[in-house]
């Protein structure tokens, strides 16, 4: 029995509530930051069907790998795995609260799945990570500001990101890397960083040479002033539903199942399809 989407709706009609990006060739992180507040607009037009993505055939044991902060830990993970498993696919997790690219200090992420690559050989790094780096970069001994160095926390902050791709999809690219953009959150701070966060994700991945994919949450959960929505709709659902948990921080779990969960598990499918029966 293969695994369907949590809500069975048509991923064409979503195609305004998340993006797919696939990468191609493309700009260092200092060229492709140049414009700064332009990469948004664009990102609203570069919508990619996800029935028309592609993979390579790629290297491992079909095994699945996530690695995340605390949605990953808390829900999303747990409930991918159960979907996942049902299939009788290989999947692990790995979710650590607090966690992200601006303190490789508290946890190096990028050191981690070096080493998650080689004990384990997944074929597929599911990433989900941002959402704690709307802060300080740490850089050696020293701090990198987002308020004082603006233009050399994002360019810092894209070379991580691409790092954390390089790593995840391996020696000749043989890994595919799926990779959930954070939510957007209450709050003038985090709505900038989250901003910039989206629109480097995006960049990277979209320019990155190896098979890599985004799930667009930020624009799922925005409305276009760049404010969080308060409810959102599952097209053949009547009514909405709530977009934030009780804590106003996290995603509700109907939220996390529609906006992540689902398009993730669709692209799983197309870089690792399920032999027919």
């Amino acid at each position: 029995m293969r695994t369907r989407l949590h809500h069975g709706y048509n991923l064409h009609r979503m195609l305004l509530a998340f993006a797919v990006v696939c990468c191609v060739a493309g700009l260092t992180p200092e060229r492709a930051l140049a414009k700064g507040g332009d990469q948004l607009e664009r990102s609203r037009n570069s919508v990619t069907p996800i029935s028309s993505m592609k993979c390579p055939t790629l290297a491992g044991k079909g095994l699945i790998y996530a690695i995340g902060s605390s949605t990953l830990g808390s829900t999303l993970g747990p409930e991918l795995g159960r979907l996942l498993k049902k299939d009788k696919r290989k999947f692990r997790k790995w979710g650590k609260a607090s966690t992200g690219l601006a303190r490789p200090d508290y946890h190096d992420w990028a050191k981690e799945v070096r080493n998650v690559a080689k004990e384990w050989n997944p074929s597929l790094f599911l990433i989900s990570l941002g959402s704690n780096d709307f802060q300080a970069l740490k850089e050696g001994k020293k701090w990198v500001s987002p308020t004082k160095e603006p233009h050399r926390w994002r360019t810092l902050y894209a070379k991580r990101v691409d790092r954390m791709l390089e790593v995840a999809s391996g020696k000749g690219y043989g890994r595919a890397v799926i990779w959930i953009t954070p939510n957007v959150f209450k709050g003038r701070k985090p709505q900038k960083m989250g901003r910039w966060v989206h629109d480097i994700l995006l960049d990277r991945v979209k320019h990155f040479e190896g098979p890599a994919f985004i799930v667009d949450t930020y624009m799922a959960t925005t409305l276009k002033d760049g404010s969080p929505r308060k409810r959102f709709q599952i097209p053949g659902k009547t009514g909405d539903f709530p977009l934030f948990a009780s804590d106003g921080l996290h995603l509700s779990t109907r939220a996390v199942y529609s906006l992540m969960m689902d398009p993730a598990l669709e692209l799983i499918e197309r870089c690792l399809p399920l032999p027919k029966q």
